[in-house]
């Protein structure tokens, strides 16, 4: 990545942050997890590019609820700019992402109901693709909360 960013080809850098910084979150690395989600952004901002801000803005709130607990309403609230994204550029791959994101941390809040409503019809859209572990993570999801 380093040597992409030095030829000056900053196409799909974004992605490749958010990426890497869903690996390091997975790696325990919340740290620079949030530094790579802080890039993401800081290239959206500077290309004028939103393709994928909606991505950025929930892997932003996933490491921020990594790195504290506590932090539950600024993830919160990237995870509802996330589907305002989504939405507003029918992105329904990464708003359903972010609506399991969202309606998971609204159950734990014992949210439950609002949780259901979110995610249930987003899952609803769906007609095909069940055996990907995004859709049984939220149909798991949407078994606990029923």
């Amino acid at each position: 990545m380093e040597q992409v960013r030095a030829t000056g080809n900053a196409f799909a850098q974004p992605l490749f942050d958010c990426m890497l910084g869903e690996a390091l979150l997975l790696a325990g690395r919340v740290t620079e997890a949030l530094k790579s989600v802080v890039g993401a952004q800081g290239e959206i901002d500077k290309q004028g590019e939103s393709q994928f801000q909606s991505l950025v803005l929930y892997t932003r709130g996933d490491a921020l609820l990594a790195f504290d607990q506590r932090d539950q309403g600024e993830a919160e609230s990237c995870y509802l700019r996330a589907i305002g994204v989504a939405r507003s550029q029918e992105a329904r791959w990464w708003e359903h992402r972010t609506a399991t994101r969202l309606a998971r941390l609204w159950h734990s809040q014992g949210k439950t109901n609002e949780a259901r409503d979110l995610l249930a019809p987003v899952y609803g859209w769906f007609t095909e693709g069940f055996d990907t572990a995004d859709l049984k993570e939220a149909k798991a999801l949407l078994n606990e909360i029923s």
